[in-house]
C-alpha cells in the first residue's frame, strides 16, 4: 500500500478542501470550472499524455468529490459548473455505491507477472528452470527468460534465484484487495464486482494513478452545516485521537467550531456493543465453537460474501456507530447525524443505516477543517469531558476482545483470537474454519492492520497513532 506521503494524497485533499472552501463562500458553481485549469496550467509538467488529460482526471475527482458515480455519468460535455449546480440543489441521497473508478486515470497495468531484470547472471546451477514447475523459463543469450503464456505466478523462481534476479511486478490494486472483488472491462480498465467488495478501500489507497476514489457525502454535510433550519450532530470514532494536532477535548471543540451542534463520542455506543457482545458470547458458546465479532463492517462482509459457512458465528450485535446513532436519534430525532472516522466501509453500513445520514472520513474532516480555517490547536478544551470508562480502545487491533472480556461473568475465561488485518492469507485461514473450527472462543476481526487507527481514511502515521493507546498485547495474534 502507498504511504500517506505521495503526490496524489495531497492532491486529493487539496481538491477537496477546495470545493468545500468554494461551497462556504457560496462561490462553487462561478469557479469549479476554473479549478482543473489553474490546477494544470499550459507551463506545467504534466503526468499523463497531455494536460488536457490530466484535466479530464481532475475533473472526474471533481465529480467523485461532489457525490457523483463516475462509473455512471457518461456526459462528457456539461460543465462542472452544472453538475455542481445540481449536487447543491437536489436532494440529500445516500450513495448506493460507496468506490468508483476513474477510466481516465485507468493505467490498464499488465497483469501481475515476474519478470528477469538485469542482475540474471545466466549462472550454471540454473535454479530458475531447475525449479519451475512448468518450464516457462529457458536460457537465451546466457538470460533466462520467462514464457509468460505458461508462468502460473507460483514465484518458485523469485525465491530460489541467488542474485534476487527475478521481481515480481504487481498489479497495485488487484494485489491489494483481499477478496479479487477487482475486475478488468473489454479496454482493461479496472472495475469493482460490487457482489464481492467488502469495502476495505485498500484498492483506492493502494492505486498509484488515483483511478479508484470513494464517493464523498462533505456537501450535503456542508449544506445541513450552513442550514439555519438544520441542527447536525456529529458521531466520532474512538481512533480520532492522534488524527489532529490536539486533544481530544479540542478536537471536539473544533466539530463545534465548523457548526456542528453537537459532538458525541462512539465509545458511548462501544460500552454498550461490548456489554451486548459478552452475553451473546456466553451464551452462544453454550452450543457453539466461536463468534466473530460485528464492529469492523469490511470484516462482517468478508464473511458474509466469501465465507457464508460460518456467517452464522457473526455476533448479532450492533456495530459502536449503530448504537452511538440510535441514542442521538431518540433523543434529538430530527437531527441530521454523521458519523466521523477512519473507514470507507462504514459508508456501506451507513448507508443501510437509517439513524445515519452521512458518513465522512477524517481526511474529509481535515478538509472542512481547512476550508474553515479551524486550528484544533487554538481550541480550548471542551469542558466536562469524560476520559475515563469509554472503552476507546476499540480503535486499536485487541481493543474490541479486551472490552468484550472485561465484561464477562466473573470467572468465565474464554480463549480470544486476533485477526489483524483482512489479507488473503487470513481469507484462506477462516475458510478452513467451516470445517475445522479455531481454537478460539472469541474471534476479533478488523479489516485494518492495527485496527482502525491504520484505516484508509486516517491522516496520521499509525505508528505514531498507536502511542496513544496504552494496551496490553497478550492475545493470539494472526
Amino acid at each position: 500500500m502507498l504511504t500517506k506521503n505521495n503526490h496524489y494524497t495531497f492532491l486529493r485533499r487539496e481538491l477537496a478542501a477546495t470545493v468545500l472552501k468554494l461551497v462556504k463562500e457560496k462561490r462553487l458553481v462561478d469557479e469549479i470550472d476554473f479549478i482543473p485549469i489553474k490546477n494544470v496550467p499550459k507551463d506545467q509538467a504534466f503526468y499523463r499524455c497531455c494536460i488536457y488529460k490530466d484535466r479530464a482526471m481532475m475533473r472526474s475527482r471533481l465529480l467523485s468529490i461532489m457525490g457523483f458515480d463516475i462509473d455512471t455519468e457518461e456526459d462528457e460535455i456539461s460543465l462542472l459548473s452544472t453538475y455542481a449546480k445540481q449536487a447543491l440543489e437536489k436532494e440529500d441521497e445516500k450513495p448506493a455505491s460507496v468506490l468508483t473508478t476513474l477510466t481516465t486515470a485507468c493505467s490498464s497495468c499488465a497483469r501481475g507477472q515476474y519478470r528477469v531484470t538485469d542482475l540474471c547472471r545466466g549462472c550454471l546451477a540454473r535454479p530458475c528452470v531447475m525449479n519451475c514447475p512448468r518450464q516457462a523459463i529457458t536460457i537465451i543469450d546466457n538470460k533466462a527468460v520467462i514464457n509468460t503464456d505458461l508462468c502460473v505466478n507460483c514465484g518458485k523462481c523469485n525465491q530460489v534465484c541467488p542474485f534476487h534476479a527475478i521481481l515480481y511486478v504487481p498489479v497495485p490494486c488487484e494485489d491489494a484487495c483481499p477478496v479479487k472483488a477487482i475486475i478488468r472491462d473489454d479496454a482493461g480498465h479496472v472495475r469493482i464486482d460490487e457482489g464481492k467488495c467488502i469495502y476495505c478501500g485498500k484498492c483506492s489507497r493502494t492505486c498509484p494513478f488515483g483511478a479508484i476514489v470513494e464517493r464523498s457525502q462533505v456537501l450535503p454535510v456542508a449544506k445541513k452545516l450552513a442550514s439555519p433550519h438544520t441542527q447536525v450532530t456529529a458521531i466520532i470514532a474512538p481512533s480520532i485521537e492522534g488524527q489532529f494536532p490536539g486533544s481530544l477535548g479540542q478536537i471536539k471543540e473544533g466539530l463545534k467550531a465548523l457548526g456542528f451542534a453537537r459532538v458525541k463520542e462512539v465509545a458511548e455506543g462501544a460500552a454498550i456493543t461490548a456489554r451486548e457482545e459478552a452475553k451473546e458470547l456466553t451464551d452462544r458458546l453454550k452450543e457453539e465453537p466461536f463468534m466473530t465479532t460485528s464492529c469492523c463492517s469490511a470484516f462482517v462482509a468478508s464473511i458474509q460474501k466469501h465465507l457464508p459457512n460460518i456467517a452464522d458465528r457473526i455476533s448479532h450485535t450492533r456495530s459502536p456507530m449503530s448504537f452511538t446513532a440510535k441514542l442521538v436519534r431518540e433523543k434529538h430525532p430530527e437531527d441530521y447525524i454523521v458519523f466521523i472516522g477512519p473507514c470507507i466501509a462504514k459508508k456501506h453500513e451507513g448507508a443501510e443505516d437509517p439513524n445515519i445520514d452521512a458518513v465522512m472520513t477524517f481526511e474529509e474532516l481535515a478538509a472542512f477543517l481547512v476550508a474553515w480555517d479551524v486550528d484544533i490547536q487554538k481550541m480550548p478544551e471542551e469542558e466536562n469531558l469524560i476520559l475515563e470508562e469509554l472503552p476507546r480502545t476499540f480503535a486499536v487491533s485487541g481493543g474490541v476482545s479486551a472490552a468484550v472480556v472485561q465484561y464477562l461473568p466473573e470467572g468465565r475465561k474464554v480463549e480470544v483470537m486476533k485477526i489483524d488485518g483482512i489479507t488473503k492469507k487470513t481469507m484462506r485461514l477462516m475458510n478452513t474454519w467451516a470445517k475445522r473450527a479455531p481454537e478460539a472462543d472469541l474471534i476479533e476481526g478488523m479489516c485494518c492492520e492495527h485496527g482502525c487507527i491504520g484505516g484508509p481514511g486516517c491522516i496520521s502515521d499509525v505508528r505514531l497513532t498507536q502511542k496513544l493507546f496504552h494496551l496490553e498485547n497478550e492475545l493470539q495474534q494472526v
